[in-house]
């Protein structure tokens, strides 16, 4: 059924994991066409964060600093929406930082670092806030699994 939005969302997600940003772009778009978030929820955010992700991939693998803006885009329409979604956040200061927006960068990252919803986040958000500042990174949390 070419409109199983699982079956979409699937073959998004192995594309993604293949680093195929091209397929996954077409699937993430196909499935945003035919999804809305308000049935589909934190799916809906998450396809139209991984679709933004991928943007940054082909902007790196093409040179190409179009896909940067697209990712942007994307990112900041999400971000506007979903004021709570931290993922969109954190690669929102991903994609500043790839077009060379340190400034920007910085205070996304420090936005992520004060809204993480646990210690992963925030060692994430401030790993990224002292590589731009040219900073040892800090430790990172403990493995809650022990491991």
């Amino acid at each position: 059924d070419p409109a199983d939005l699982g079956v979409i969302t699937i073959l998004g997600h192995i594309s993604y994991e293949m680093e195929r940003a091209e397929d996954a772009i077409k699937w993430y778009t196909l499935y945003l066409e035919l999804a809305n978030p308000e049935d589909h929820g934190e799916e809906y955010w998450n396809v139209r964060t991984d679709r933004a992700t991928m943007y940054l991939l082909l902007a790196e693998v093409n040179e190409d600093s179009s896909y940067v803006g697209k990712a942007i885009e994307e990112l900041l329409y999400i971000t506007g929406e979903r004021h709570d979604f931290w993922n969109a956040w954190f690669n929102l200061g991903i994609a500043y930082k790839t077009s060379g927006d340190t400034q920007l960068a910085g205070k996304t990252f420090e936005h992520c670092s004060r809204t993480a919803e646990d210690d992963l986040q925030a060692w994430r958000a401030e790993s990224e806030l002292a590589e731009l500042r040219g900073e040892e990174p800090p430790e990172p949390p403990p493995n809650p699994h022990g491991m």
